[in-house]
């Protein structure tokens, strides 16, 4: 009896030991690889973050991933994909980066050379910027792994052996800029107002600027002039001028709120949301300084239109009766 006891012991010994290898060897190493920060710069550019994290350790040697954009793509068109310069946390940093057309997507990917390093924690394996002639408007962008046979994800651990676990690859914020994302504004021969619902970077400022003939220009505190900086402010409202109709694109990301402040009584312009605020959920300090009527300047008839709202992308012109501060939103 005893004698089998020691037997069942050994045999139950053996599997545990068994096991233990196998969650040491191969492909069981607990890391994981995330697509993060993917932001849409302009209706060209894109940029993500790729993170590497291992919670027990993970001896890396060598690594090659690869992206599907789910992006509809010619042979005319151009893409290309760059590492930022310094944004990998790796001793063992990306080597070439990869850009191919399949079908109809895009394939992106980067590989490393062979070396050796510990993985600890999370790690940023770099930053990415994606270019692609083609705009992106309006287009489900999403990104996925790849693991077929010709574009393949491999992560080669501890003496090059094959670790990779499809179910370690994720994309955690898949926060495209899509339409709920880009500002359209219809815009008529002769001066148009208009108002940005979002914070955009200097880069589509300059693109709103190829887009028309004349201006920006901004009316604050009853004085319009010619915009000098690279920025719009939230909450304001603009005069462009085009001389031929045409629809102008702006990305960025949606204001939730903006505030006015008032040094005097009178008229002022006031700009929007991306979503129709109703007149009584705009706040005053102090109270009831908001008086009569809103307007709005309707850019296709060149005339002022009577509104209970502040509509989103329109100029609108409200009345106060003494100094103070006006809040839009929360």
């Amino acid at each position: 009896m005893e004698r089998i006891k020691k037997i069942v012991f050994f045999i139950q010994a053996t599997l545990v030991f068994i096991m233990f290898q196998n969650v040491i060897n191969g492909s069981g190493y607990i890391y994981s690889f995330t697509v993060e920060n993917i932001h849409q710069i302009n209706s060209h550019n894109l940029e993500f973050e790729i993170f590497l994290e291992s919670k027990n350790g993970l001896l890396l040697n060598a690594y090659q991933c690869f992206l599907i954009l789910n992006y509809d793509v010619n042979i005319f068109d151009q893409i290309n994909l760059e590492v930022i310069s310094n944004s990998s946390q790796l001793q063992n940093p990306i080597y070439k980066t990869h850009n191919f057309k399949r079908f109809n997507d895009c394939i992106i990917g980067f590989s490393s050379n062979v070396g050796s390093e510990t993985i600890i924690n999370k790690v940023r394996v770099g930053r990415f910027r994606f270019y692609s002639s083609k705009k992106f408007l309006f287009s489900e962008l999403k990104l996925e792994w790849s693991f077929d046979n010709i574009y393949e994800t491999i992560v080669l651990g501890a003496d090059y052996v094959n670790v990779t676990n499809k179910l370690n690859h994720k994309i955690y914020s898949n926060n495209f800029y899509t339409s709920n994302n880009v500002a359209l504004f219809n815009l008529y021969p002769g001066w148009n107002a208009i108002s940005i619902p979002f914070e955009i970077s200097k880069q589509e400022y300059e693109n709103l600027k190829l887009e028309i003939d004349n201006g920006p220009f901004e009316t604050i505190n009853n004085q319009t002039h010619l915009v000098l900086d690279d920025t719009l402010k939230k909450g304001n409202c603009y005069w462009v001028f085009v001389e031929n109709k045409k629809i102008v694109e702006l990305y960025g990301k949606p204001l939730s709120k903006f505030d006015v402040e008032i040094n005097s009584s009178g008229y002022y312009w006031i700009g929007s949301l991306p979503t129709t605020i109703d007149k009584n959920n705009i706040k005053s300090y102090p109270q009831n300084i908001l008086q009569g009527n809103i307007f709005y300047w309707d850019n296709k008839t060149k005339e002022y239109v009577l509104t209970n709202n502040l509509i989103p992308y329109h100029a609108h012109i409200i009345n106060i009766n003494q100094k103070g501060k006006i809040e839009v939103g929360s």
